[in-house]
């Protein structure tokens, strides 16, 4: 071996990246908003800033943050939200998504702040004053506004999370019916706004409802004037909206509206991400064009997809972002991680529990504050290596593309004649194809679940034939990840 470097990723934080493994930063001038890099073609996968790099997008999400605060307490204990800023910039990470609670309460657990203001008269279901549908909440909107800014500072996307279907859900128990502390319940709000009607999980996502329908312009409208001004931004329709005609026929009306507002009032347009629906399939179908129709099909600037460890990209024409959480919950490994960012997702995102940040914790672990489970430590250390082996191959996706025959493993993204990214999840021998390809190559080598991120210096691979990869000796039997970089590197 030529040399070896190292990245450890403690429990919580990144600590100590060697002078190489600095991310890079970029102009932030140049930063969004992110737009289609091209119509057609590699780059049709991707968004690209304008200045023409293309970002990946990782990080790990918590239901708590961003900008609302939820957790067991009325009011909620709020989140530190500068720890949590460090730890994302300590990471490396560079996207967040910016969770959205329509609702005021499930069960013991509440959330706010909230898009309207509570002044009465009368008290809604949580004991608090019924919301004004027609008044904007200040408080809401500065903390859009500053977590924005600083997010943009520190390099870091968002998606601006619009709706959420949990917050709608009536589940069998009186003490956690979501639906109940909805504003456009009839019992929550001063302005006659009643959803009540058909599917209990459709009430509030009903085109054919004049007056509700008004609501939801104005806080579309809202929404886009607050957060337009941020280059950072991404609009994110719903989490997980129902794969129902109601639930698609709204959500593909607001991709529409959010389009059509930008365009007709707003110099800046930023892309919107519409999530494959539930429920999905469970079993030997995972990740099929079935699931994911809704979302690849949809009207949207970006899909949110579905997908297990066996998925296929299935479409060439938009890009993709895949979450643990949809495939998971909580849960995946450093394995899905990287099948998914060599299959052509932009887009690679873990759901985290906050255990071992000393943040403060949602799910209130307390007894796993300094020892989150071992496998969320591994989906942590899978991002930040995802994003540094990026910055390694140039710092940009941009004419890289999913090539299934490049390697024998089949997961590998390549920008012909110049990089690769190759994932070889058995930790053996493999292939890979540079027939075409001239002059020599570095190659660097990760081990892909390890809780030291070490890259290794192996040889110097001449193009022009297939050539067979031998991964270091420390390393076989265990997934790794090979990079390709022109010489010199």
């Amino acid at each position: 071996m030529i040399g070896r470097r190292a990245l450890l990723v403690a429990s919580g934080f990144a600590s100590g990246l060697a002078q190489a493994d600095q991310p890079r930063r970029l102009d932030p001038a140049a930063m969004g908003p992110l737009t289609r890099a091209a119509d057609s073609g590699t780059n049709a996968i991707w968004l690209a800033r304008p200045d023409g790099r293309v970002p990946v997008l990782v990080g790990s999400h918590n239901w708590t943050a961003p900008f609302q605060d939820y957790r067991s307490g009325d009011p909620p204990p709020q989140l530190d939200f500068a720890q949590f800023l460090e730890w994302y910039r300590a990471n490396a990470w560079t996207f967040v998504r910016g969770w959205r609670w329509e609702n005021t309460r499930d069960g013991t657990w509440n959330s706010a702040p909230h898009p309207w203001r509570r002044t009465g008269p009368g008290t809604a279901n949580d004991g608090h004053p019924k919301f004004d549908l027609t008044t904007f909440d200040v408080t809401w909107d500065r903390r859009y506004q500053q977590r924005l800014q600083a997010l943009a500072d520190a390099d870091i996307y968002v998606s601006v999370m619009l709706y959420n279907q949990w917050s709608i859900n009536a589940s069998e128990t009186a003490t956690k019916n979501n639906w109940l502390s909805h504003p456009c319940h009839p019992d929550n709000n001063i302005n006659g706004i009643n959803a009540l009607g058909g599917d209990k999980l459709d009430w509030a996502y009903n085109l054919g409802n004049a007056s509700l329908m008004a609501v939801h312009e104005a806080y579309l409208r809202h929404m886009i004037d607050l957060c337009n001004p941020y280059d950072n931004v991404i609009y994110e329709t719903c989490n997980e909206p129902l794969n129902t005609t109601m639930h698609v026929s709204f959500f593909r009306w607001v991709v529409e509206f959010i389009h059509s507002y930008q365009e007709n009032h707003k110099t800046r347009r930023h892309p919107v991400w519409f999530s494959t629906p539930a429920p999905w399939t469970i079993g030997p179908n995972d990740g099929t064009e079935q699931d994911n129709a809704a979302a690849v099909d949809s009207n949207a600037d970006i899909a949110g997809v579905y997908l297990d460890e066996r998925s296929p990209r299935l479409n060439g024409n938009r890009p993709w972002i895949a979450d643990i959480d949809h495939s998971f919950g909580m849960g995946g490994s450093p394995d899905w991680c990287w099948r998914m960012l060599t299959r052509g997702c932009q887009g690679v995102l873990n759901m985290d529990s906050l255990a071992g940040t000393g943040i403060s914790n949602p799910l209130d672990f307390d007894a796993a504050l300094h020892n989150p489970p071992r496998g969320m430590l591994d989906n942590r250390f899978a991002m930040t290596a995802i994003r540094l082996s990026i910055d390694r191959v140039g710092g940009s996706l941009r004419d890289f593309g999913p090539n299934i025959s490049f390697a024998s493993t089949s997961f590998a993204l390549v920008k012909p004649g110049v990089s690769c990214v190759v994932y070889n999840p058995d930790g053996g021998h493999f292939t890979i194809d540079l027939l075409g390809w001239s002059g020599g190559f570095q190659a660097t080598w990760l081990k892909a679940r390890d809780s030291l991120v070490s890259w290794v210096s192996g040889v110097v691979v001449q193009g022009g034939a297939s050539r067979t990869m031998n991964p270091p000796p420390e390393f076989l039997g265990n997934a790794s990840v090979l990079l390709l970089t022109p010489v010199p590197y």
